[in-house]
Formats: structure tokens, C-alpha cells, sequence
């Protein structure tokens, strides 16, 4: 019995949220190698959470992690003559 609901409370909290999860253990994973070594610890080590996190997010609403368009777009706007 608490195998099943153990599984079930398991499918629930991944559901649709495994790029978030394995972004953000990602994310975690290489900022506590980054604290071993350490400088400016703790805010390279929020970076690279974010980071994680924001790339896991896009993967799980199946975004481009990087938009080359709406880059592109931003410089000729902001250099226009």
C-alpha cells in the first residue's frame, strides 16, 4: 500500500516538470563543485541554480534555450540609424 502511494505522490510531482528538476539538480550539482573551489561563493553558486533551473524550465515548455532572432532583433533595434 504505501509503495502505490509512494509511486503516485512520485508520478504527480514529476509530472510535466522532469526538464525543471533535472535543470535545477543540474544546476545545484555544478554549484556546489564551483563552492569547493569557490570565489564570490555564493553568488556564482545562485547563477548557476538559476541557470539550471531556467533551462529546464524552457526544455519542459519546449523552448529554444536561445532565441538568435529575438537577439538579433533587440541589436538592429538599439543601433538603428
Amino acid at each position: 500500500m504505501w509503495k502505490k502511494l509512494a509511486d503516485s505522490i512520485l508520478e504527480w510531482a514529476l509530472a510535466g516538470r522532469v526538464g525543471r528538476i533535472v535543470g535545477a539538480a543540474a544546476g545545484v550539482l555544478l554549484g556546489f563543485v564551483y563552492l569547493i573551489w569557490g570565489f564570490w561563493d555564493m553568488l556564482a553558486f545562485a547563477l548557476i541554480g538559476f541557470t539550471g533551473y531556467t533551462l529546464g524550465l524552457k526544455s519542459d515548455n519546449r523552448e529554444k534555450w536561445v532565441d538568435r532572432n529575438a537577439i538579433a532583433r533587440w541589436f538592429t533595434d538599439r543601433w538603428y540609424r
